[in-house]
């Protein structure tokens, strides 16, 4: 069993350091360009080679700074070179449903998505499972994803329209476009499951496509459209020694 974990950075509690571990080459350059899987034109083992990454970051970094980072990081251990080329995909763009969105308004007052928090690290917290089997976590302010039997539940907590076309993308590994005009923060929580193409297991959750009209009254329409892709013109296997 591979057990790949993710934690730590900006927007998280514990913002000073990030813990990766096992986590394939392609998620890392797709977070250092804010780019899809399918946005990456690069050596077949980009998709199977897996690192591990412990790094402190400085106080203050906000996400843009971090994937900067993250680039020269790519770029010094890896020897990472690329270039940009424009191509256009199949992808979806997210909007209202017709009988007209479910979400609520955030009652909180908004902060900074990068917000500080303390330099010390939380203590963990024991893990413990809702009726659903999802891991119960604290809620931050933004989007907050736990996953259990091959389903997703994303708990917003003053979320923007932006960091949920985010998900989505990331979620079905294709392009989307926020075309819901919706411009505040909202509260909301999506379950759905974690189903790709041709995936033959089962969930007992819907899939995307129907818990987002379903449950917060938002679609995806297919469309195509113009995207950056960040094509690798070298870039070594094994990252230099720390």
């Amino acid at each position: 069993m591979t057990i790949t974990t993710m934690e730590g950075g900006p927007g998280t509690r514990d913002p000073g350091r990030i813990q990766y571990r096992d986590i394939v080459l392609i998620n890392i350059v797709g977070i250092a360009f804010s780019v899809t899987r399918r946005q990456i034109s690069g050596p077949k083992w980009l998709d199977t080679v897996r690192v591990d990454i412990s790094a402190a970051i400085p106080k203050g970094t906000n996400k843009a700074q971090f994937a900067l980072m993250l680039r020269k990081m790519l770029t010094d251990r890896f020897g990472l070179k690329v270039h940009y080329e424009q191509v256009e995909l199949a992808g979806y763009s997210l909007t209202v449903d017709k009988h007209g969105s479910k979400l609520r308004e955030s009652v909180e007052s908004a902060e900074k998505e990068d917000s500080a928090t303390p330099a010390e690290p939380a203590a963990p917290i024991p893990l413990q499972l809702d009726a659903d089997g999802f891991p119960e976590k604290p809620l931050r302010r933004g989007l907050n994803m736990t996953f259990a039997n091959y389903a997703m539940r994303v708990r917003s907590l003053g979320g923007s329209m932006q960091q949920l076309t985010t998900l989505v993308s990331n979620a079905l590994n294709q392009p989307v476009m926020d075309s819901t005009g919706l411009s505040g923060k909202y509260d909301f929580t999506l379950t759905c499951n974690t189903e790709v193409s041709g995936d033959a297991r089962e969930s007992a959750f819907p899939s995307i496509f129907s818990a987002l009209p379903a449950q917060l009254g938002l679609r995806l329409a297919p469309k195509k459209m113009s995207v950056d892709q960040v094509v690798i013109d070298y870039m070594e296997k094994t990252p230099t020694e720390n």
